[in-house]
Order: structure tokens, then sequence, then C-alpha cells
């Protein structure tokens, strides 16, 4: 048989659209029908013409087969690693609590799952396990405290939390500094077109931002109908306090798309730690306790006249 690229691209899509049609998945159908075509062109000599097209259905068949044995020897490993972790963090006595936490055993990769298991099997001992893999101490702390971190903030969201930094995992938190950082450098610079990736569900026509942020201070977040809302405090030029607030979700990229635009909160109370109206907030964060969504609602009358007696 003679393979000029016109029938390679054939038979390539042949396979194509016989292996999306077994598994369901494109970049997968992709690598089958790769391997299948290079195959075919590596045994092109034994292959009747005659039953080429059934040759091919049938060698794509196996590749199939063989991704989904793959795939369920993945899946036994992390069932195991997810059931090992489940037991070393002893949380069997709490229904709720355990089912949340399975949930969020899933959205941990291989490395990460197998990292927290050899980190329990190593007495929780980053130096024993540096010895074990060969990896820097400081890479597999680091490692390690992200895994925390973004087990924490899963479980936190499938327990139903919605307006605490708790729900927020690593890798959010990280693009909301750099969003901010770069909305500062933009602003600066003068170029806020620049950012139009960000802004690309937002309508920016006359939008010019004059925020003066020198430093970020701390965020609270709310979580509603997948829509992340931002309460961002910092510090300016003039080391004074100020605030933004702004909106987004996470595209399928896990990138950030602004819904609302950074604005300036105007109503802003600053109490000093020895206040009186700082001691009664206290007292009112005890009387009125964090709700299972995060939530502490302090009535707003009281909210309005702490706020008058400390300005």
């Amino acid at each position: 048989m003679e393979f000029s690229d016109s029938f390679v691209q054939q038979q390539y899509q042949a396979a194509y659209n016989f292996a999306l049609y077994k598994l369901g998945n494109s970049s997968y159908a992709e690598d089958v029908a790769a391997q299948t075509v290079n195959l075919s062109i590596l045994k092109s000599g034994s292959i009747n013409p005659d039953k080429l097209n059934s040759w091919v259905r049938t060698t794509c068949l196996n590749y199939c087969r063989k991704y989904y044995d793959n795939k369920k020897r993945e899946n036994s490993l992390h069932k195991g690693l997810r059931d090992n972790l489940i037991d070393f963090f002893g949380i069997e006595h709490d229904n709720e609590l355990t089912e949340s936490f399975r949930k969020s055993m899933q959205e941990l990769d291989e490395l990460e799952a197998r990292s927290l298991v050899l980190y329990f099997n190593c007495g929780q001992n980053i130096k024993k396990m540096s010895e074990v893999t060969g990896e820097s101490h400081t890479g597999l702390r680091k490692r390690i405290s992200r895994i925390k971190m973004k087990l924490k903030a899963e479980t936190y969201k499938n327990l139903g939390y919605i307006a605490t930094k708790k729900i927020v995992v690593p890798k959010l938190h990280e693009a909301i500094i750099q969003f901010v950082r770069r909305l500062k450098k933009n602003i600066e610079d003068n170029t806020i077109d620049k950012m139009f990736y960000y802004f690309s569900e937002s309508n920016t026509k006359n939008y010019q931002p004059n925020f003066d942020i020198m430093k970020i201070k701390e965020y609270e977040v709310i979580l509603r109908d997948g829509k992340y809302k931002i309460y961002l405090l910092y510090l300016d030029s003039q080391q004074q306090i100020n605030s933004i607030a702004f909106s987004f979700f996470l595209n399928e990229k896990n990138q950030l798309k602004i819904t609302g635009l950074p604005k300036q909160k105007r109503k802003l109370a600053i109490l000093t730690k020895s206040s009186e109206a700082a001691q009664e907030l206290s007292s009112l964060m005890k009387s009125f306790p964090e709700n299972r969504k995060g939530l502490i609602k302090i009535p707003q009358d009281v909210m309005i006249k702490l706020t008058e007696r400390s300005n």
C-alpha cells in the first residue's frame, strides 16, 4: 500500500471518529487515532488492502480497551489513596464531614494523593519524606501545605460554606492576588485595556479606575451560584486603608473572568483594637457566631450604630 498524505489523513479521520464514538473524549480519541495510524504504517506490508478498514476498527478498538484498562487501574489507585487518607484523618465519626471530605479527595491529582499518603506514612515528617523521595525539604513542605489548604477549602465548599476565605484553594488565592497586582500595574501605566482577557465578560467602556494600591492587606470572599465576590482591603500611598470589591467566575481553564468591575467601597469603618467599638464588635461576633455557610449575621441597624460611633 502507498501512504500519501491524503490517504493517511483519511485513515486518521476514520480512526478518530471511531475512537471518539467509543471514548467520548476528543483528546483521548486523538491519541488512539495517532497510535492506530502509526501502527498501520509500520505494518503496511502485512495488511490486506481490502481489509484495511476492518483492521483500522479492530486496532482502534484494542487501543480503546487499553485506555479503559489503564483508566480502571488509575481509578482503583485513586480510590485506594483516598480511602487511606480518610483513615489517616480519622473523621469517620461524622458522616456529613466524611462525605464532604471524600468529595474533596476527588480534587487531588495522583501526585498530591501519593504525596499526602507518604506524608502520613512518614509520621508527618517532611525530613523523612525527603529521604525517601530525594526531593528537597522546602519543595515537599510547600507541596504538603498547599495540599492541606486545598483539601480544607474544598471540604468547606462541599459542606455548603459560601462566605469565608476558608473556601479559597491555593491556586485561586494566587489568581486573585495576581489579578489585583496586574490591575495595580495597568492602572499605574494607564494600560487598563491590556487586561481585556480578564474583562472579556464585562463592559469596560468609560472604565477608568484610579485605585492607589500600594499593598494588599486582606480580603474576604462570598460564593453564590458559581460566582465569587471579593472584598479586598489595601494600603494606599498615604498608608491609609481603602477597599475595593469585584466579582468573577472561573472558566473551564480555572481562569478569572470578571463580571463585576473593581469599584471603591465608600463605607469603610476602621476600628483600633483597644477602642470601645472594637470590643463591642468582638462581643457581637460571639453573640452572632458564624453559621454553616460562613456568615455572621449581625443586624444591620446594630452595625450602622456601631460604625457611626467609630467615626
